[in-house]
């Protein structure tokens, strides 16, 4: 019982980090947008 908890929290934990990466990844495209923009403005 203990240890398929465990399991669960590490599954979730797992799809939490691949969530918040996917967010970051997003920011850093639109900032390197944003930096695109302000030198060829």
């Amino acid at each position: 019982m203990i240890i398929s908890n465990m399991i669960e929290g590490i599954v979730m934990s797992q799809s939490n980090l691949e969530k918040q990466e996917a967010k970051l990844k997003a920011l850093n495209q639109k900032i390197k947008e944003e930096k695109y923009k302000l030198n060829n403005g």
